[in-house]
């Protein structure tokens, strides 16, 4: 019998990691002219997003265990655009968009790093650190300096906030206090929030100061609330969410508040006048909320990318970034995936 011919087949075999990307811990916003809207993830990763063309131009890998919890943009004394972010890791380092590395990596001599902020005009850097002191640093071109601490609150500090002139400075804790600061240090005031169902303290998750002299916090009992700064002073307490608030955003003009946290919704909070016989009241009030997530919401910021338009950032636990239009934000959004990495990995 004749036996069959035999033929060689040439066999290619590509194998994938499976892609599993992180959660987006923190959104950075551009400030005097920069160009880029920055994006952290849960690993350290960040991607830097055009602010023209809305796309994803570079990302600088993270490092391990440094659990990113917030990114902050600011410029230097030379008008050089720095991006600074801090972890439970307990450091606080630079993102350098040139080398696409994290550098400058500094002890927070406070433990893990829950929240920060900066003074802009002081160029001062201020951490929530998990051992209740509110840490204070300096950059240079030279890199960040360690400047001082001020008094332990005897609370982890999960918010912190500048105002708007950069010289108090607001904390907010896991014993459901917020604690005002002047810039050497001296407490002035403590404001308490009441306690939950379960007689357990609140959790203020965030703070953020408005130019009109009130502070807003966001809380673990789902409300939003309106202190005057001057007198320390409730002004207003309004229900939002039924779990935990844990971002705010306000927009360019500051009469409109954008609220995100763990029930899966962005919520619009408005700012509205009353006129009556004893003259004008200012009160917020709910306008409108969208369910573009399907997790909790970790991060919240507003943009002005060009006159007579506004975007709102929006990103947390299900990885996306959704692009809303400030104004119509139910109607007009986009909503962008995690972009992949392209190397080969393995191939045989």
């Amino acid at each position: 019998p004749i036996e069959p011919k035999k033929e060689k087949t040439t066999l290619h075999r590509c194998r994938f990691t499976e892609y599993l990307p992180d959660a987006i811990h923190a959104i950075a916003t551009p400030v005097d002219g920069g160009k880029y809207i920055a994006i952290g993830r849960k690993n350290g990763d960040i991607e830097l997003m055009s602010i023209s063309s809305f796309e994803i131009i570079m990302k600088i890998p993270g490092k391990v265990d440094l659990h990113l919890q917030r990114l902050v943009w600011t410029t230097d004394d030379e008008k050089n655009h720095r991006l600074f972010g801090c972890g439970l890791n307990g450091t606080i380092f630079e993102a350098n968009v040139q080398q696409k590395s994290l550098t400058n990596i500094t002890d927070s001599f406070g433990g893990p790093v829950w929240s920060m902020c900066i003074a802009h005009t002081r160029k001062i850097i201020a951490l929530g650190c998990e051992s209740g002191c509110p840490v204070l640093f300096t950059f240079t071109s030279n890199g960040i300096q360690y400047k001082k601490s001020f008094p332990k609150t005897g609370s982890r500090i999960v918010s912190i906030a500048f105002d708007n002139d950069g010289q108090a400075l607001f904390t907010g804790g896991v014993d459901g206090n917020i604690r005002a600061f002047d810039s050497n240090g001296v407490m002035l005031y403590c404001m308490s929030l009441e306690l939950r169902k379960s007689g357990r303290k609140s959790v203020i998750w965030c703070l953020l100061p408005l130019n009109d002299g009130t502070l807003v916090s966001g809380d673990s009992l789902g409300h939003i609330k309106v202190w005057d700064v001057q007198s320390g002073t409730l002004i207003q307490t309004l229900p939002i969410h039924k779990s935990d608030i844990l971002t705010l955003a306000s927009n360019s003009h500051q009469n409109c508040l954008f609220v995100g946290g763990i029930d899966p919704k962005l919520t619009s909070v408005i700012k509205v006048s009353d006129k009556n016989e004893y003259g004008d009241t200012v009160r917020w009030t709910i306008s409108s909320s969208a369910n573009n997530h399907t997790h909790d919401i970790k991060a919240v910021a507003c943009f002005k990318p060009r006159e007579g338009y506004e975007s709102v950032f929006s990103g947390g636990i299900d990885t996306t970034l959704v692009v809303s239009d400030a104004k119509y934000f139910v109607e007009n959004f986009s909503i962008y995936y995690p972009a992949q990495n392209h190397e080969i990995v393995f191939f045989s």
